[in-house]
């Protein structure tokens, strides 16, 4: 499947799952709790087929509203994909044929900042940054790449050979670093990519035709977009 056929698959989950941001909304301290087992978001949205496994469980299929905690691993088949929403309002939406990995998620809601990183070992994946990455970048990991998102949204691609596909879709800034090859981008539709090989390409901004094929009109900013050569 093309990257583009499947990030438009990805955006066509979103059109539905958006009018389900509701749900997880009341946000959450996690004080006091053992971490492994503190709720840190919600299963917002599933289009059947997707599969989670804590660390120490077998995968198992997983369903709207079901409450999610750090270190789980969400699979989704060819026919799969759903979203997440995080304590903090940050959302990930899932595309078929994915595998994430919820590595790490702190929130203080009272302080109103935290941290977060979330790998991606397969497939494709959009954030959409909530409170956490206003104060500090939320990270994505894929086998080639970190990519810090400052106050934005982004997709990424892991494609066949592992290889990463990256847009910064809005925002203040995403940057994305590969051994010592370090890239910020700023601009709306900047695209980077990040070979097998770990070599980061700064591919330029996304044409208008790429972004129509990838992107649904009228994707909720978070925070202002930034400007600059990238």
């Amino acid at each position: 499947m093309g990257v583009v056929t499947f990030l438009a698959k990805l955006i066509d989950l979103g059109i539905t799952m958006r009018k389900l941001l509701f749900i997880g909304a009341a946000v959450v301290a996690i004080t006091g709790v053992d971490a492994a087992k503190a709720e840190i978001g919600v299963l917002a949205a599933v289009n059947r087929d997707m599969t989670g496994a804590r660390p120490t469980e077998q995968a198992r299929p997983i369903f709207i509203k079901e409450k999610l905690v750090q270190n789980k691993r969400i699979v989704s088949t060819g026919g799969g994909g759903g979203q997440i929403l995080f304590l903090d309002q940050t959302s990930l939406t899932i595309a078929p044929n994915s595998e994430v990995l919820l590595d790490k998620y702190v929130y203080d809601p009272e302080a109103d900042s935290g941290e977060m990183t979330v790998t991606v070992l397969k497939g494709a994946m959009r954030f959409v940054g909530g409170r956490i990455s206003k104060t500090s970048p939320a990270v994505i990991k894929t086998p080639t790449a970190t990519i810090g998102i400052r106050c934005g949204m982004g997709n990424v691609s892991v494609r066949d050979g592992a290889d990463t596909l990256y847009m910064h879709v809005a925002g203040f800034s995403s940057t994305i670093t590969s051994g010592d090859q370090e890239l910020t981008i700023t601009r709306e539709g900047g695209l980077a990519s990040i070979g097998a090989n770990g070599n980061l390409e700064y591919l330029g901004v996304a044409d208008g035709g790429f972004i129509a094929n990838v992107f649904r009109p009228g994707a909720t900013r978070q925070c202002g977009g930034g400007a600059g050569s990238n």
